[in-house]
């Protein structure tokens, strides 16, 4: 029988532009990685909800987390959830990350050669690249070096041709483009925020992690769907907007708490401010 356990909290963190610096692409506020180990310490579970590939957020967040806790069983309070909830890593009883891959849910390999194609030649080779190391989706990725503002006119260009893609290879009623601000993804249309959210609460439930309420941080008007399923779910939850413009949320403002800086300088500001309240 699973054994229940009552946590107060779980936090839920989309990465880029949230936990890591948007055009540089690592976590650059390293104190980040001290209040993420305080929470878990406090039994509060943490996960990350990400389109980005296992293999960055193991070695940007998860190897530096590994370290902080030094073998501590509480590391077992973490999850990463990638690629919008089609991969994701726990941790077992000796402390050991498992991965696991939903691959049918996969982008074709066919399309998936012909966005290559298209993305190694100008404009978009100038500013793009690729993502290999994606399992279950294509990700087309600003270059480091580049700025968001160098990406945004080849990005737009990007998507029009990518529709033209899907509709040469009939695929426009299964798989979906999702334009970010560092990235466009190729995915299928089941994936997202929302699917990463349910992942993450269902992964606790199995390990008899019940929290009394949900903080999820993101950038973005996806990342807020994330808050929209836990609302769903019938959560307790609120949603910690980051982002540079807070127009992205539309009218979607129930439950939003906005930090004063952007980006990963906004979630430090949160988490600080959240212990000198406690």
């Amino acid at each position: 029988m699973t054994k229940t356990l009552q946590t107060k909290r779980a936090y839920l963190f989309d990465v880029d532009g949230v936990l890591t610096s948007p055009e540089a692409k690592r976590v650059e506020q390293a104190e980040i990685f001290d209040q993420l180990a305080k929470r878990l310490l406090g039994g509060h579970p943490v996960g990350l909800n990400t389109g980005r590939a296992l293999e960055f957020v193991i070695e940007e967040v998860l190897q530096p987390l590994e370290k902080k806790l030094d073998g501590n069983p509480l590391l077992q309070n973490l999850f990463a959830i990638g690629e919008k909830g089609a991969t994701w890593i726990t941790y077992n009883e000796k402390n050991q990350r498992i991965a696991v891959v939903d691959a049918s849910i996969s982008v074709p390999k066919e399309l998936q050669q012909d966005v290559k194609e298209l993305v190694s030649q100008p404009p978009y080779a100038d500013v793009m690249f690729c993502d290999e190391t994606k399992k279950t989706m294509l990700t087309v990725e600003l270059l480091s070096g580049k700025t968001i503002a160098e990406f945004e006119e080849p990005q737009r260009m990007l998507t029009e041709a990518l529709k033209q893609l899907l509709l040469k290879h009939n695929l426009v009623d299964t798989l979906k483009i999702d334009a970010g601000h560092i990235a466009t993804d190729i995915e299928n249309k089941y994936v997202g925020k929302n699917l990463g959210a349910k992942r993450f609460v269902d992964l606790l439930e199995e390990k008899g992690l019940h929290p009394e309420e949900y903080r999820g941080f993101g950038d973005s008007r996806s990342d807020y769907d994330m808050y929209a399923e836990l609302k769903k779910m019938g959560k307790k939850a609120v949603f910690v907007f980051v982002g540079r413009e807070r127009a992205l949320l539309g009218k979607s403002l129930e439950g939003v708490i906005f930090t004063a800086q952007p980006d990963d300088k906004g979630t430090l500001e949160f988490l600080q401010n959240e212990d000198k309240a406690a």
